[in-house]
């Protein structure tokens, strides 16, 4: 395959061509099964990615090549108009936006932007391709995906246009738990595979005043360990060192009508407001998060219309944080709220309790689900992408929280971690914990039944 660079972004501005480095030229020839671009923020990953699939479709005839975040609209606003960009003067390629591809006419090949938010994204990326099949496909912020998304994308791999067929990803470091970790990156049974670790300063486009911050960051932090150094680190005192993804991320069903739905609010502006909607099992006690908002710059006045909007299932109760005016101000709109116990250690503890079952539960088969009820999240559960947070790197919902939720670091002179976590990263965290306390304060899991149910899982 001859690498024809497709963009005039160069170190060399006079030259007009990119100049690839090294290990940039290992990703556009690699033709391996997984390749893996990994590395710290500013490296130089989604640029190589994006000219790889560019290529790809410009030189192999009758290819489809699929890029893949897990939302459709955040990529379309990211890379779709990077695309945009660099093709919209080529009149070899034509910009097909109602269908969200691009149709490189001399090769008769496509490059589909796709998502896996909903069923119905996930319906539409299993029609995309010749005969349902696919040839390269590029994830892009592939630590939002679980294991299932991947697995159905690797099922999509069967074109032929290519000659070799590749699930390509880039990704800032996460948690060794991930899935893209555990079992492509640190799995030496999967041998056909490429990885690739870069950092910012081995990237010639990126100021250097962004990377000299990336470099002054806390040497201790988890934030630097990912970002600067690229590494694959949990986070340091993590607060839920459980949390697993594979266990605790689920794909979504049909909420039963029987069953009790609830919402849980923490307010916020500059940080992330969170709705969290939680279904609950009455027979399991299992919790599901289903749905959620996660957004800054949101008033009282801003969420209300939002929660009645996303609101589809009659609800027994809204937990909220503990502000009098902004409770007023949902009240007025509809929403009665409950203020539940604040007692965030005790919710912290509770938490693990439900995350611990559901491991538990996985690992032995016939534990009775209501003597162990256990916490799951849907793996579309978020409405939309807060871009102000993706821009900087935070967290987008409860389950990047649950990954980034440290305490705080033991005092000088103190060996043990203090026993207080550190205020950031808490926001959907803080509304799970007004739901699980006012669940239990409620008596809702078990319902004290417990001879029926002996008999319903005997």
């Amino acid at each position: 395959m001859t690498i024809a660079p497709s963009s005039n972004q160069t170190a060399d501005e006079n030259a007009g061509t990119v100049t690839f480095l090294p290990h940039q030229l290992d990703a556009l020839y690699s033709k391996s099964k997984f390749l893996v671009l990994t590395g710290g923020a500013g490296s130089g990953k989604s640029f190589v990615a994006l000219e790889k699939c560019i290529a790809c479709a410009s030189i192999y005839h009758d290819a489809t090549i699929v890029i893949v975040r897990k939302t459709r609209e955040s990529l379309v606003s990211s890379v779709g108009i990077q695309l945009e960009n660099i093709l919209e003067r080529d009149p070899n390629v034509v910009h097909q936006k109602s269908k969200n591809r691009f149709y490189f006419k001399k090769t008769g090949s496509y490059i589909i932007l796709a998502g896996l938010k909903d069923d119905r994204q996930r319906s539409a990326l299993l029609s995309i391709g010749k005969k349902g099949s696919v040839d390269l496909i590029w994830v892009e912020e592939a630590t939002q995906l679980s294991g299932d998304d991947l697995k159905l994308l690797l099922s999509r791999l069967r074109g032929k246009a290519m000659g070799f067929r590749q699930l390509m990803v880039t990704t800032n470091p996460g948690s060794p738990q991930h899935y893209i970790y555990r079992y492509i990156i640190a799995n030496d049974k999967v041998r056909d595979k490429t990885v690739i670790h870069s950092r910012a300063d081995m990237n010639p486009h990126i100021p250097e005043d962004y990377v000299e911050w990336l470099r002054s960051q806390d040497p201790s932090s988890t934030f630097y360990k990912r970002y600067w150094l690229g590494e694959w680190v949990a986070a340091e005192g993590a607060v839920y060192p459980q949390w697993t993804p594979d266990i605790h991320i689920c794909d979504p069903f049909e909420i039963p009508e029987w069953w009790i739905v609830m919402r849980a609010v923490d307010y916020g502006f500059r940080s992330p407001a969170s709705v969290l909607w939680a279904a609950i099992n009455p027979l399991s006690g299992d919790i599901y998060i289903f749905q959620e908002l996660y957004q800054t710059e949101l008033t009282a006045n801003d969420l209300a219309p939002l929660i009645n909007h996303h609101t589809k299932h009659e609800i027994t109760s809204t937990v909220t944080d503990r502000d009098p005016a902004a409770n007023q101000i949902l009240n007025e709109n509809g929403i009665p709220t409950d203020e539940p116990d604040k007692d965030k250690l005790g919710n912290i503890d509770r938490v693990k309790k439900y995350l611990d079952n559901a491991i538990k539960r996985h690992r032995d088969g016939n534990l009775k689900p209501y003597e162990h009820p256990a916490l799951y999240v849907f793996n579309n559960s978020l409405i939309a992408e807060d871009e102000k947070l993706v821009a900087k790197k935070h967290p987008l919902r409860l389950a990047d929280e649950m990954l980034a939720y440290e305490w705080e670091p033991p005092k000088e002179g103190k060996e043990t971690i203090a026993d207080k976590p550190k205020d950031e990263y808490d926001h959907a965290e803080d509304a799970l914990g007004y739901l699980l306390a006012h669940i239990e304060a409620g008596g809702l899991v078990g319902f004290g039944a417990m001879d029926i149910l002996d008999d319903i899982w005997d």
